[in-house]
């Protein structure tokens, strides 16, 4: 990793954030900003270690959770209810932008592979049911050359989902060279499916 890069990275984050939930500047909060955000602050987590960047995603999860869960149907509504709005949509396509279904079962995947907690994963299972029955209904869109291209990052969360990975436990601080040089072995050869977790 590069320090100044990694420095640039979390500056980024914490102003990101700050913006994000200014009491000051209240705006919608849609689903893409809350699983990109919360996408950023694991992948902070893999390379540093650093706590507060797992605190800060599960806290983003839960607001995620709360404000835009579709508990009859599973997956998150893209944005909040709007009467302005002729119809609600819950995307997980991503024929012209980040759909943030995907981004979501990636993040609940990585969630409950870091914490333990299973309700991450029946979440993100239930988001692969949502696009499952959406295929099923509309077979001829799923086969065409435009469905599984417009799909590809759900196509990987699943594949994360379908797949146990290895589980690298860290304990030691950050501080030391040994800690600091095992932890960008682990990077060096990362998968998707594995889980560094770091006690310090």
């Amino acid at each position: 990793k590069q320090p100044k890069y990694l420095a640039r990275a979390e500056k980024a984050a914490d102003y990101t954030l700050k913006k994000f939930l200014s009491p000051e500047n209240p705006r919608p909060r849609f689903a893409e900003d809350y699983t990109m955000l919360t996408q950023s602050f694991l992948d902070l987590y893999n390379v540093t270690g650093a706590a507060k960047w797992l605190t800060l995603a599960l806290d983003l999860q839960t607001r995620l959770d709360e404000e835009l869960w579709d508990s009859q149907e599973g997956g998150y509504w893209d944005g909040p209810e709007d009467p302005n709005l002729f119809m609600r949509m819950k995307s997980s396509d991503e024929a012209s932008e980040f759909a943030p279904n995907a981004t979501g079962a990636s993040n609940l995947v990585r969630l409950a592979r870091i914490t333990g907690n299973n309700q991450f994963m029946q979440r993100a299972a239930a988001i692969f049911q949502l696009v499952a029955g959406r295929a099923s209904a509309n077979p001829l869109a799923a086969v065409t050359a435009s469905g599984p291209a417009t799909h590809v990052r759900v196509l990987s969360a699943y594949d994360q989902f379908s797949r146990s990975g290895l589980q690298f436990i860290i304990n030691g601080p950050e501080t030391d060279p040994l800690v600091q040089e095992l932890r960008t072995t682990l990077l060096d050869h990362y998968r998707k499916h594995d889980c560094i977790l770091s006690l310090n």
